[in-house]
């Protein structure tokens, strides 16, 4: 039966690259939806109170919100600020979970003790409060709401960098590395690091799809990015207040829903281990 075996290993791996170009394929359109949001989209700032709370049709294809302007419009900039937030606050997560993680990990003893210590400190705190307190006291701005979400999401990077550093540490390449005359800084930087980085390179696409839904929460709370800058979670904190105008929830959740399905999907099948040919 080996050859039914290699059929439907052959089907696997097919639904499974058909799955992450699919995911990747959503995600660059959405990408440049956003980057050209200015050609394809009206104003998101232009107020029509003639047209407030138009349903979707016509004009505008989404709708207009309460202060009439295009929900559609509103959508493809606020995909810049999400998308964004998430990418810019992810890659401060692993410049500092990388940086602490691997220091911890290459030098052992009482460094690794301190560095690890502290990650658990911050691992203590409910994230969402933690990030509700910081913007209390930093005040909302999209650079305040990158930095917090960026210290929120370095923790379980430095983790995953001090273990697979841990592991990496004695194996022949750093040996070779370290007889050479390498240092500490050598060591780390060109040869451990880089091997440690494929299981993070996973953790990264879900902390984007995390972010995401951070800055959403906080948006839609009112303490994240502040108006009139369009995002996903002001349009959605919309529908509270006007629970009729359906289209105010719908669409904005649905952006929020494929942009996280695809990145869910490109982490799962950059982690999931190789098949056997």
């Amino acid at each position: 039966m080996r050859w039914r075996d290699g059929i439907l290993r052959g089907r696997s791996r097919s639904r499974s690259r058909l799955r992450l170009w699919l995911a990747a394929s959503v995600l660059a359109l959405l990408s440049v939806g956003a980057l050209a949001a200015g050609l394809i989209t009206g104003d998101p700032l232009e107020n029509r109170l003639g047209a407030r709370l138009a349903p979707p049709g016509g004009e505008h294809l989404l709708g207009t919100d309460n202060n009439g302007r295009d929900v559609l419009a509103r959508l493809a900039h606020g995909a810049r600020v999400s998308l964004g937030v998430g990418a810019a606050s992810m890659g401060l997560a692993l410049a500092i979970g990388v940086l602490i993680g691997g220091v911890a990990g290459m030098a052992g003893g009482w460094t690794d003790f301190v560095l690890t210590r502290a990650v658990e400190v911050v691992l203590c705190f409910p994230a969402l409060f933690l990030a509700l307190g910081a913007m209390a006291v930093l005040g909302p701005s999209t650079a305040n709401v990158i930095a917090v979400l960026g210290v929120m999401g370095f923790p379980p990077v430095a983790r995953l960098v001090r273990a697979e550093v841990l592991r990496l540490r004695h194996a022949d390449f750093a040996a070779a590395a370290r007889a050479s005359g390498a240092g500490f800084a050598r060591i780390l930087v060109r040869h451990l690091i880089p091997n440690a980085m494929g299981p993070v390179w996973v953790l990264a696409a879900f902390g984007v799809a995390g972010a995401i839904v951070s800055e959403s929460a906080l948006s839609f709370l009112g303490v994240g990015v502040q108006e009139p800058t369009a995002t996903w979670g002001q349009s959605l904190s919309l529908v509270r207040s006007y629970p009729h105008a359906w289209w105010l929830g719908v669409f904005p959740g649905f952006a929020l829903f494929v942009t996280l399905a695809a990145l869910n999907v490109i982490a799962e099948e950059l982690g999931s281990p190789p098949r056997r040919r």
